[in-house]
């Protein structure tokens, strides 16, 4: 469970910030991954929802290794607030 969780979010994250080139703060460490897209991109939305399904899917292969907490913020909400 807890390899296939890395590979995912690696390949989420390298594909967003690397091949998409979205500007993004990335963060892992202890466990947790973070990433925050500091502008709108459809694109990356939708590699961020697909990881989303996927990291699901594995908590409920895998529930004794794998739990996922999503917290989501749209970019109005984030930049209305700054």
């Amino acid at each position: 469970g807890c390899a296939a969780v890395s590979s995912a979010v690696y390949l989420t994250a390298n594909t967003i910030t690397d091949v998409l080139g979205a500007d993004a703060a990335i963060s892992m460490r202890d466990g947790f991954f973070s990433l925050k897209l500091r502008q709108q991109n459809a694109e990356a939305q939708n590699l961020l929802k697909g990881l989303a399904l996927h990291l699901k899917q594995l908590s409920e292969q895998y529930p004794e290794q794998v739990a996922v907490k999503l917290i989501q913020l749209s970019y109005s909400e984030v930049c209305s607030n700054a």
